[in-house]
Formats: C-alpha cells, structure tokens, sequence
C-alpha cells in the first residue's frame, strides 16, 4: 500500500465532498433571498446531485480508455470553484448553473480516483477503499459544519474560501500524477467486446438499485433537513451539527466495513 499518495487522494476525496455538501446549509439562505419554493430549492439539488452521478460512468469509460490522470487535480478545483461560486450567484438561474457545473467536476474527480485508489491499495484494495471513503463522508460531514462556520460569520458570499482548500489540493496531485499514473490497458476492439459480454450485468444491476434507493434516501434527509429546522424556527447552526453527527456515524461505520470487507468478504 501507497500510503502517502494514498493520503492526499483521501484528503482531496474530502474536499471535494465537503465543497459539495456546503449545499445544506447555504440552500435555506439562498431559498430565502430569491423567495423560492420548496420544489425550486430541491431542484437545485437535483441539478448538482445529476451531474455529479449520472454522468460518472461516462467519466469512467473515459478514464478506462485513455490517460486521465489530470482528471483528479481538475475535478478537485472545478468543484470548489463552481460550489464556492454558488454563494455569490445574484439569481436563481445563475445558482441553478453554478451547481450544475459544480457536479461535473465531482463526475470527473470520482472514477479516476477509484481507480487511483485500487491501484494504491495493492492487495488490501478493501482497507484502501475503506480510507478513501473516509475521505468522502469526512468531507460530506464537515460541509455543513464548515458552511455555517463561514457563512454565519462572513456571510453566504464567503463560499469562495473553498478555494483555499481546492486549490494547494489541486495543484499538489497534479505534481505528483506520474506518481499515481495509470496506463489504460492495451486491447484490440475484439478483447474489449468479450469483456463487455463477461460483465454480470444482473448483479452490476441489482447492487446498483440499491445504490440508487439509499442515495435517494440519503440525499433527501440532508438537503431537507436544514429547511424543516428552519421552518421550525431552529437555526441553522444546530441544523448543521445535526447534520455533521448524523454523516460522520457513516463516515466511522464506513471504514469499519471496509476494513471488515478485507477479513470476511465482500458481500457478507
């Protein structure tokens, strides 16, 4: 295992999933000043939550067939550009793009550094995963706690500071890239039907449905929590430490299951 690449993937997998969930927290705010609905707050969401998992495979296709190593370093600066941009939209036309252009950096960012990750792992590819993991539920758990620390403070315009954590971030895995560098492997058109055939697409289905009703679930509790509170007249700083301790259990049972996974198999 790779430990110290291993670790600044980890640590941008966190940035970039904190510069995502910053939505939470600053979604009531802006749903305040533009007088929007409780559909068009969640349409917001739904715009970046789209473009940040729909369009991954097709990241990933590309990933698997040609060198993208600097997909990693863009996607980290892409997204905390277009989020940390987010808190200075005037309108809601402009906070509907810069959402939806921030999710493309997470579509970008995400397969490539699983890939990355697999390869640094070596032979403990669970315990690996389990950190990069880490990672992503540590960034997705101090967003809110980072959005309402700034936010409260500075107010909503003062996303930009994303980029203070993007960019070093960025700069660093662009630098060592060769480092972490992944050759697609070399195959005739023919070798690459015979795989599609061999993938077990039932399984791939199932696993991926599941994947779909849990995020359906997940993402829903967290971009409505903060509203609800609000409407209940509980501010949103208790709203974003509820929100840390509910994502930060996931993050801890998430290292512990991929340790686990190591030891006793993937699917039990």
């Amino acid at each position: 295992m790779k430990r110290i690449p291993l670790f600044f993937i980890m640590a941008s997998h966190m940035v970039v999933d904190l510069s995502q969930n910053i939505l939470p927290v600053i979604l009531p705010i802006q749903k305040a000043a533009f007088d929007l609905t409780y559909s068009q707050a969640g349409l917001v969401a739904t715009s970046l939550n789209v473009t940040s998992s729909m369009i991954q495979p097709l990241f990933g296709l590309i990933s698997d067939r040609w060198k993208t190593d600097w997909f990693i370093s863009l996607g980290i600066l892409w997204t905390a550009l277009f989020m940390g941009l987010s808190g200075l939209a005037p309108t809601y036309p402009l906070l509907l793009l810069s959402v939806t252009l921030a999710g493309f950096g997470t579509a970008a960012f995400h397969p490539r550094a699983s890939m990355t990750v697999n390869y640094l792992s070596g032979v403990r590819r669970g315990l690996g995963m389990a950190i990069y993991t880490l990672g992503g539920n540590l960034g997705f758990a101090l967003g809110p706690i980072f959005a309402a620390f700034v936010v409260l403070r500075w107010g909503v315009q003062s996303t930009a500071w994303l980029l203070a954590f993007g960019l070093p971030l960025s700069l660093i895995l662009y630098g060592s890239r060769r480092e972490v560098a992944i050759s697609p492997p070399a195959r005739s058109s023919k070798a690459g039907r015979i795989e599609w055939s061999k993938m077990p697409w039932l399984e791939l289905g199932a696993l991926s449905l599941v994947v779909a009703l849990r995020s359906w679930t997940y993402q829903g509790f967290i971009i409505y929590l903060p509203l609800l509170l609000q409407s209940q007249g509980i501010n949103l700083k208790v709203g974003s430490r509820l929100l840390f301790l509910f994502l930060l259990s996931g993050a801890i049972a998430g290292l512990i299951g991929g340790h686990l996974s190591d030891f006793v198999g993937r699917k039990r």
